[in-house]
């Protein structure tokens, strides 16, 4: 018998190594899986920007306008505001679970700052006359 309450069959060593695999499977797919979201986001950013170039390029060799829609950058006016608002939520959502678990909640300030930080990035871009 094991830790776990069930017979192995004569194999009193392989609960040491199950368990070792069972960890290291455990944080490959803890770590690894934030890993394969993110390069797929950047794999299909790129895919998409290349499209968008080809489809520039061929316009241009066929001598056809190229729509303004095409060369302007694809976010919203309001995305900077968007993302402090949202920055900002989570470092005050973040600050409130870590004071109650005592937990290291000086970590908050970082979404927090960021968050700030976008939304004075769209005070300025929304100040400046546009052409």
């Amino acid at each position: 018998m094991n830790d776990f309450g069930f017979n192995l069959g004569g194999l009193e060593g392989a609960s040491d190594t199950m368990g070792m695999v069972l960890a290291i499977v455990a944080i490959a797919f803890i770590f690894g899986t934030p890993i394969v979201i993110v390069l797929s986001i950047l794999a299909y950013k790129l895919r998409h920007s290349r499209r968008m170039h080809e489809t520039i390029c061929l316009l241009a060799e066929k001598g056809q306008p190229i729509p303004p829609e095409l060369l302007h950058r694809a976010g919203t006016p309001n995305s900077d505001r968007r993302r402090g608002i949202l920055l900002i939520a989570v470092g005050v959502g973040l600050y409130l679970f870590l004071i109650l678990e005592d937990g290291a909640w000086g970590v908050a300030a970082i979404p927090i700052a960021v968050g700030v930080g976008y939304l004075i990035a769209a005070k300025i871009e929304n100040s400046q006359p546009r052409p």
